[in-house]
């Protein structure tokens, strides 16, 4: 009689399991329309990711091409300023080479004054011992 009880006990189990899986398991129609509903979101994902993807390439494009534009500006600001240098710093080679002219000049024109007077101090100085 356990053997008996055993049995319909293994029975019922099945039955129950059966009756589980009749109720809660998948069809193929319920597979199907997942896997249907899940293309769907997958491909709206997509179009989404490649959407923002597209935006920020655009940004990014935008960006670069906004430094680039920055940079040669920049640049160009850079070689104006360093040709203003470069005249200022030719005048004053100019400016400099001039005065350095004109000082050896003066320097020349001032020992050969002193030249001429030292001449002098000495023909003073004879004449005061020759009538000394």
């Amino acid at each position: 009689m356990d053997d008996v009880h055993t049995d319909n006990q293994k029975l019922d189990d099945l039955l129950e399991m059966v009756q589980f899986i009749k109720d809660h398991g998948a069809s193929q129609a319920s597979v199907d329309e997942l896997r249907d509903d899940m293309k769907g979101e997958i491909s709206g994902l997509r179009k989404e990711m490649n959407e923002e993807i597209s935006g920020l390439r655009k940004e990014m494009n935008e960006g670069f091409e906004n430094l680039g534009d920055e940079f040669r500006s920049e640049l160009r600001d850079v070689r104006k300023e360093l040709e203003e240098i470069k005249t200022k710093l030719d005048a004053l080679e100019k400016t400099a080479m001039e005065d350095t002219t004109a000082i050896g000049g003066n320097t020349i024109k001032l020992h050969t004054h002193i030249q001429i007077l030292e001449k002098r101090v000495q023909r003073l100085e004879n004449a005061q011992k020759e009538h000394a």
